[in-house]
């Protein structure tokens, strides 16, 4: 498992702190995409686009990263 993190930080090209801040950061951003589309479940007027959005936010930061 460890030389399996290696290789992943290596191939990503970062540290394992830029490594944690950026995961930490997309995992509390899934958090609350997941909480508007579970309020948006319930009450179809709210966050109707919130989920979508995200989504295509998430896809563009982790697909453009240095």
């Amino acid at each position: 498992m460890f030389n399996d993190s290696k290789k992943h930080l290596h191939d990503a090209g970062e540290s394992y702190t830029q490594h944690l801040l950026f995961a930490l950061n997309i995992a509390m951003k899934m958090l609350v995409a997941g909480m508007q589309c579970f309020l948006h479940a319930l009450i179809p007027g709210i966050f109707k686009a919130s989920g979508s959005n995200a989504i295509k936010e998430l896809y563009n930061r982790i697909n453009n990263r240095n």
